[in-house]
């Protein structure tokens, strides 16, 4: 397994449509362009685009005066810690379990 952006995988394996909303309500929680979230989530254009339509439809993202500018919602931040908490559980049994 490798440690990728704070969520483990394992090798060769694809990202699921999930983990790639998590990863760009991750990335924008601060605010960033389309451009950096393709970048920094691995992603071209069109994907991004179709995951940030998805993303704001349901209140997890805004996009700023039809700018290429989004940043997370308060909505948003609680799905990447649920995410990331529910992550750590699945992933450590040896500590959860005891």
């Amino acid at each position: 397994m490798k440690e990728l952006r704070g969520v483990r995988k394992l090798e060769g394996e694809k990202r699921t449509a999930l983990t790639i909303c998590v990863d760009i309500l991750r990335i924008a929680i601060g605010g960033a362009s389309k451009t950096k979230i393709v970048y920094w989530g691995n992603l071209n254009f069109k994907i991004a685009g179709k995951h940030l339509k998805t993303l704001g439809e349901l209140g997890l993202i805004e996009q700023y005066d039809n700018s290429s500018f989004f940043i997370t919602t308060k909505k948003g931040r609680g799905v990447v810690e649920y995410f990331f908490d529910l992550n750590q559980l699945l992933l450590s049994p040896k500590e959860t379990l005891g």
